[in-house]
């Protein structure tokens, strides 16, 4: 077996992380008083990348949770190749997994929670042989929603975070520079609404991503703004029925400090842009799609590299593409191609022209 490409997904060298585990947490009415940092945990140094990995080497990886056996399907350069990478040995049917760069190295690790024990385990390889290691510890019996690897802090490390469905609990694991590690919880959302559009995103221009996310029942935006010491939580009722809200995206629209909450309404074709201000949403149209039509392949693209996106999208029936921008202090709206007659899936962003 050829290991060059997954140790480039995967490889570690070094000792396995040391857990830390989180106290027994006091009820959300408590929440103030809950949010509090663990004792620092000192973790083993991170190991420098191998010389010999490609940076070419990107395919698809995924686990067979039958078998504990992860497959791979990876371009060689000539041909696309299939591979058995390793096996674990239990996979718990409840196992939440995702894949985080813990030791900024540009390089990733599969790390997965184990819910009857509360603690986060990582995949890697060392040398030519697969390694394990504890890398976080949060509270056994955590059926975790949302969970992301994301460097929350912008310091090259990232983090893990997630929302835990039975208290709705928000947990935080970070690791930084000086081989530290950190966990704590940084907020409560109700456990008992169905949340939807949660992103992270920095929405007040101070280094931290926050976590935003929609209440459908109350109508309501619920934020927990990120800082090194707590999060604050910030709501804005939108006067939007919440059936009415699609094609949500994070970005920043017009240039100004801090990511914007996007989404256009379906009954009126309205774009709307909620930003935060003065730790205050704010809410306004800028711009109007038409209703006669069905919109797809919304994206929110940086078509002239200065840091503020447009929203463009395709309507199936005309192919013709859309696109609302920041002109100045104004909002623009303009059709911007046609696409041949025929059916059209999978539109992404790229830059083919490397301009």
């Amino acid at each position: 077996m050829t290991w060059s490409w997954f140790h480039r997904l995967l490889s570690r060298r070094g000792r396995p992380f040391t857990a830390s585990r989180f106290r027994t947490p006091r009820r959300p009415s408590s929440l103030p008083a809950m949010i509090e940092l663990l004792e620092p945990r000192q973790l083993p140094a991170a190991p420098a990348v191998s010389p010999t990995l490609s940076a070419a080497d990107d395919g698809v990886v995924t686990l067979a949770v039958s078998t504990g056996e992860w497959q791979a399907t990876r371009f060689d350069g000539s041909q696309f190749v299939a591979e058995s990478l390793t096996t674990w040995s239990s996979i718990p049917e409840d196992i939440v997994t995702v894949q985080g760069d813990l030791w900024a190295t540009g390089q990733k690790q599969l790390v997965h929670f184990e819910p009857a024990t509360g603690l986060f385990q990582a995949e890697w390889i060392s040398g030519s042989a697969n390694s394990q290691g504890t890398v976080a510890g949060w509270m056994s019996g955590m059926d975790l929603q949302f969970l992301t690897a994301r460097d929350l802090d912008h310091n090259g490390f990232d983090d893990l975070i997630a929302m835990d469905r039975h208290t709705g609990n928000w947990a935080l694991s970070t690791f930084h520079a000086g081989n530290q590690s950190d966990s704590r919880f940084v907020g409560t959302w109700r456990a008992d609404v169905n949340w939807q559009h949660v992103q992270f995103a920095d929405l007040n221009a101070d280094g931290w991503d926050d976590v935003v996310g929609y209440n459908p029942g109350d109508r309501t935006w619920n934020a927990l703004l990120g800082g090194s010491s707590s999060f604050t939580p910030v709501t804005f009722t939108d006067s939007t029925p919440a059936a009415n809200i699609v094609d949500v995206r994070l970005a920043d629209f017009d240039s100004r400090a801090g990511t914007d909450i996007l989404y256009r309404n379906t009954t009126s074709g309205n774009w709307t842009a909620i930003s935060l201000v003065s730790g205050q949403f704010q809410a306004r149209t800028v711009g109007t799609w038409s209703t006669s039509g069905t919109w797809t392949d919304v994206l929110a693209v940086d078509f002239w590299g200065l840091g503020r996106e447009a929203i463009v999208g395709r309507n199936v029936q005309s192919n013709q593409w859309q696109m609302t921008w920041s002109v100045g202090s104004g909002m623009t709206t303009a059709p911007i191609s046609i696409w041949g007659t025929g059916s059209y899936a999978d539109a992404f962003i790229a830059d083919l022209n490397r301009d």
